[in-house]
């Protein structure tokens, strides 16, 4: 199985802690946020993972030059930006030879990618694959799922003022090659996973329930709090 880690990103939220240390590469627990998912992707079996890059992107380019694992990394640099879900299908020929992950480089997380993958494999429905969720303690900042008793996907929010539920989208999915028609069908402008594929494949969408600490670091208080 191959994965896309998202690492584009400005970090903007994060002010002037970003200005000069890619969001990829800010420590958690003395370790950039970049080594913290390349372990996660190997205990999970993952072999291969390309990771785009656009901010400060020779720092984030040199750092996986200098990483040593049997992880086979490749770096893919947006010039301009594409988007979450125009990266998606940029790679998606070479990515969708079978399933594939995708995860955002800024989540901290303690709960096993591997159990992720494992309840994505042995699933019974989700013909798109899954989605992973989390208990949020704002769910008015994140995408949230309202869940049937399969645990697909009834209602699917993204950032709205008075959520129907605290379970969040974690922005780690596991999707199967059948998504080609939907995420081809995304206009240019139409370029995040979130906003705009999701509501698309939803309702052929699995979730499992990422437990334990799952932190943002986006934010200064994200960063804060996953270091402590």
């Amino acid at each position: 199985m191959k994965a896309l880690v998202l690492a584009a990103g400005f970090g903007s939220r994060l002010g002037k802690i970003t200005a000069t240390t890619p969001k990829p590469l800010l420590q958690v627990k003395n370790k950039p946020m970049l080594e913290f998912c390349f372990e996660q992707l190997l205990d999970a079996g993952i072999t291969e993972a390309i990771v785009n890059t656009h901010h400060l992107a020779p720092q984030v380019e040199n750092f996986i030059k200098n990483y040593r694992s049997d992880l086979r990394i490749t770096t893919s640099y947006e010039e301009k930006l594409l988007g979450t879900a125009g990266t998606i299908k940029k790679h998606f020929d070479y990515l969708a030879t079978s399933d594939f992950l995708v995860m955002h480089g800024d989540n901290y997380f303690t709960h096993s990618l591997f159990s992720f993958l494992q309840d994505h494999i042995s699933r019974a429905v989700g013909q798109f694959g899954t989605l992973g969720t989390f208990e949020s303690k704002n769910p008015s900042n994140c995408g949230v799922v309202v869940l049937n008793q399969d645990k697909t996907i009834s209602q699917f929010h993204e950032k709205i003022s008075n959520p129907p539920t605290k379970i969040a989208n974690a922005a780690i999915y596991a999707f199967t090659p059948s998504i080609r028609e939907a995420v081809f069908s995304l206009k240019r402008e139409q370029a995040d996973i979130s906003k705009n594929l999701i509501p698309k494949i939803m309702q052929g969408l699995y979730t499992h329930n990422f437990e334990g600490i799952f932190v943002d670091i986006g934010t200064p208080e994200g960063l804060i709090e996953a270091n402590s």
